[in-house]
């Protein structure tokens, strides 16, 4: 989930990646997720001091809800709606260029498409680390061209680019954090930068106790 190489943390619980199913007065469907897989694509809340990678996942299951002191939370997806947040940032600046039938959809799907293949060099090491934000803009160079926004200047490009500091929190992501927030400290785990999860936090109101950012832990 992180970035950095040497980054090292300390799990209790393993959940799968998805959208949580919590503090919802409003019936909705749930969401479905993929099965957990030990080591792979999961939503981590933390408990302090404990350190998972020495645990079985069966002792990890087993432990105690009364133990666990701290939550951290994948931000993109899970806690907030980055596919229609992303989608309308595209419609609006091809509407400013006088296109009334922009897919908004598929723009954001291709420019998260370039997310895994632009981190799998920093994370194997054939590239030093590089913060999010660089890995979406050279994304967002390669698609525009495909949009009919190759257009867009540099300054217009780094407007949009940074439209993944806007993105939207999920309905009830705010509710279920201030509740949660009430019992454990909380906190993204993310390779979203400290920048971009404070600026992400700061427009929505998300109640964060600390950020656990990629270039915090290079």
């Amino acid at each position: 989930m992180i970035s950095s190489r040497s980054t090292k943390f300390s799990y209790a619980i393993a959940v799968p990646r998805g959208r949580p199913n919590i503090v919802t007065k409003k019936k909705r469907e749930p969401i479905r997720t993929a099965k957990p897989r030990a080591g792979k694509d999961f939503t981590l809340p933390c408990l302090v001091g404990t350190n998972r990678r020495n645990m079985s996942m069966g002792e990890v299951n087993d432990m105690s809800i009364d133990n666990v002191k701290a939550i951290v939370f994948d931000t993109f997806g899970t806690i907030t709606d980055w596919r229609s947040s992303i989608a309308r940032e595209g419609e609006m600046v091809a509407r400013k260029k006088g296109f009334s039938d922009f897919d908004g959809d598929a723009f954001a799907r291709a420019w998260r498409a370039g997310y895994r293949p632009g981190m799998a060099p920093v994370i194997s090491g054939e590239r030093e680390w590089t913060a999010i934000d660089v890995i979406h803009r050279e994304r967002l160079d390669e698609i525009l061209p495909q949009f009919g926004l190759d257009m867009l200047d540099e300054a217009e490009r780094v407007h949009l680019n940074f439209a993944w500091h806007r993105i939207n929190p999920w309905p009830d992501s705010i509710p279920g954090l201030l509740r949660l927030k009430k019992k454990f400290l909380i906190a993204p785990l993310s390779n979203g930068s400290l920048t971009l999860l404070a600026n992400m936090a700061k427009r929505a109101g998300m109640p964060w106790d600390f950020i656990f950012s990629s270039d915090m832990h290079k």
